[in-house]
């Protein structure tokens, strides 16, 4: 519990998802954190996020004498000003057929960048509605490091049968530079530019599943990094445009340290 410009937030559930950490939140319970909500810059969709945990008015604070009944219909109004997207898109139902079925572009880009946490009760993000499809959308992040992991060594085990220690050490490096620049041009061309997408439900589903969901429900744990299932063939098409680029003993240990760099 939190007091905030005079009102009380029951942030329990919130906090395991704050982007700061529990801690700031534990740090701080039953404390006034106007100032310190103020100072730390946040935006205007965390002010939305902290307004939805919203439980009451402190008693005696400025706030006190307000109308009960006009602060239920103006949170009220809010809910359903925030949540108007609920409207086109059951979040339980699988929503990458919605977003194929459901939105046009003018929808999508305000669906997409109108980031959402899910704070109802028994809410929950399905992006298949199918749950045998929906349990291989999701990937905690620790998976991408137990999955990847052995890949990056085996990489640099083929690699030191090829070359010596410095051009090793040289191409590993040379790796890890490589995924800086495919990321940055991955996110800076082609993630971030669906506003150049043309009018095409199929085209708006594919963004939607590689970045598009990311942007749309951030808080969502389990999809904060590329499925496991879709980047296997990613890796693969990864290792024959390296091939292209790098002479053929370095290819493997560039691959390393690309994979090594991914997992960054």
């Amino acid at each position: 519990i939190v007091i905030f410009e005079g009102s009380v937030y029951d942030c329990t559930n919130f906090k395991i998802t704050h982007p700061g950490g529990p801690k700031y939140i534990d740090d701080n319970v039953g404390k006034d954190i106007t100032q310190l909500f103020y100072d730390n810059d946040h935006s205007k969709i965390a002010l939305r996020l902290l307004n939805e945990t919203k439980i009451g008015i402190l008693k005696g604070s400025e706030h006190a004498n307000i109308d009960s009944k006009k602060v239920k219909d103006q949170s009220m109004m809010k809910e359903i000003e925030h949540e108007e997207w609920r409207k086109l898109i059951d979040p339980a139902e699988g929503t990458i057929y919605q977003v194929f079925t459901k939105l046009d572009k003018d929808a999508y880009m305000n669906f997409v960048n109108d980031p959402k946490h899910l704070t109802r009760p028994n809410d929950i993000h399905r992006m298949f509605k199918t749950p045998f499809l929906d349990f291989f959308s999701r990937t905690p992040w620790y998976h991408i490091a137990c999955f990847w992991t052995p890949v990056m060594f085996y990489k640099l085990w083929q690699g030191s049968y090829e070359l010596s220690v410095v051009p090793l050490v040289l191409s590993f490096i040379l790796g890890l530079i490589t995924w800086t620049f495919i990321e940055y041009s991955l996110h800076r061309f082609i993630f971030h530019m669906e506003i150049y997408i043309p009018d095409n439900r199929l085209l708006r589903t594919i963004h939607y599943i590689f970045h598009g969901v990311h942007h749309a429900f951030p808080m969502d744990r389990d999809r904060l990094v590329f499925p496991i299932a879709a980047a296997i063939p990613i890796y693969f098409i990864v290792i024959k445009l390296l091939s292209l680029v790098y002479p053929e003993v370095m290819v493997n240990t560039v691959m390393a340290g690309v994979v090594g760099m991914y997992m960054c």
